[in-house]
């Protein structure tokens, strides 16, 4: 069997968590997506900032250290307006 360098897609995830981040990584990895990781708002706002980096998906925790998720992706779609965010939360609450 031959490797690919074809990915499905680029999925920057966003998690305070250091384990979250890298078991996310390793599933979306092992199902060929391209991973980024931003473990805070400035890391997440960093990645969206590189134009030359293809964003497909913000995989994007609702509780991020000194900001909201919601602020967090406010800020993320004002940089890129086509991107999609999906919402993640390990609280119940």
């Amino acid at each position: 069997m031959q490797a690919t360098t074809e990915t499905r897609g680029t999925v920057l995830i966003v998690d305070h968590d250091p384990t979250v981040l890298f078991v996310i990584q390793q599933i979306l990895m092992a199902a060929d997506y391209r991973v980024l990781l931003a473990a805070d708002r400035a890391g997440a706002t960093r990645m969206a900032q590189q134009k030359h980096i293809h964003i497909d998906l913000v995989l994007l925790d609702v509780r991020v250290p000194g900001v909201s998720g919601a602020e967090l992706a406010d800020e993320i779609l004002s940089i890129r307006p086509d991107v999609r965010v999906l919402w993640m939360s390990g609280f119940v609450d």
